[in-house]
């Protein structure tokens, strides 16, 4: 009998029932495994437990790391999986890719073995539910932030922490997400197979302006040109509705083009 026992009945034709993964140290990929997906296992024994599957790591087989079959599992959070995954030893591949419902992403483990972490819908809503949904408003829950492409993420990482004080959320590798003042917002690598979406410095023009809104726009945009963004409009007063609003600009080494000014649009009302 298989380690771990018998998977859980009941069984269909065809339906995988164990499996083997190779690997070079088995408490290594033990842990691994039980702190990325929440498998069970039972060190020093070399099998595990996983959702409808049972298993075993071996040492008597290479791992395959670009050759073979590909062990995908679904994952309730491709981001938050994939950050796992790095924290424990793996190497990302690719990722996170929007495929149709799903978000797909991949990593070698600490093996080397490839593997692949899938995102899905629960289910896909019906014709008359489609049309309910796009009717009705978005959830008070709901928040909206912007994507910025990169030429180099490492690169943009690094400047957008010392010329905006920028905490990182997380960063995949290529991949990266930081907040500035409470706002998040995203940094994806230019990907030379998808020239639709590549960075202003390459493309050499931009439709997008990013709002910041502090106490004091002076002070970030000299923190940002002294970091070497190029200097935008200067700061100047405008008089709107609900009074007097400060903002200027700049824009990042990327090509990005930055508006910063004081809060006052956040709360500002026309009476």
């Amino acid at each position: 009998m298989p380690p771990g026992g018998p998977p859980p009945p009941p069984f269909v034709h065809g339906q995988p029932v164990y499996l083997q993964i190779p690997a070079r140290d088995i408490p290594t990929s033990a842990r691994f495994y039980a702190e990325v997906l929440g498998w069970s296992v039972d060190p020093p024994d070399s099998g595990f437990e996983a959702p409808g599957l049972i298993g075993q790591w071996i040492t008597d087989r290479a791992p395959v790391p670009d050759a073979g079959p590909v062990m995908w599992m679904h994952v309730a959070d491709v981001v938050h999986t994939l950050e796992a995954a790095r924290r424990a030893g793996a190497v990302l591949r690719d990722g996170p890719t929007p495929d149709g419902p799903r978000v797909l992403g991949s990593f070698s483990d600490p093996a080397g073995n490839l593997v692949g972490v899938a995102a899905h819908d629960d289910r896909a809503p019906a014709e008359s539910e489609k049309t309910a949904e796009s009717e009705a408003p978005p959830p008070a829950s709901s928040r909206i932030s912007v994507m910025l492409i990169v030429p180099d993420a490492d690169a943009a990482v690094a400047w957008y922490r010392r010329a905006l004080g920028a905490d990182v959320l997380w960063d995949l590798g290529g991949v990266a997400g930081l907040e500035v003042g409470g706002a998040p917002f995203f940094l994806h690598e230019a990907n030379p197979d998808n020239p639709a979406e590549d960075s202003p410095d390459r493309v050499g023009q931009t439709s997008v302006r990013i709002e910041v809104f502090v106490a004091g726009p002076d002070a970030l945009i000299a923190r940002a040109v002294a970091a070497g963004a190029t200097p935008g409009s200067p700061v100047t007063e405008h008089e709107l509705p609900w009074g007097t609003h400060r903002q200027g600009g700049f824009q990042d080494p990327f090509g990005h083009r930055w508006s910063v000014g004081d809060a006052s649009p956040l709360h500002g009302h026309t009476g």
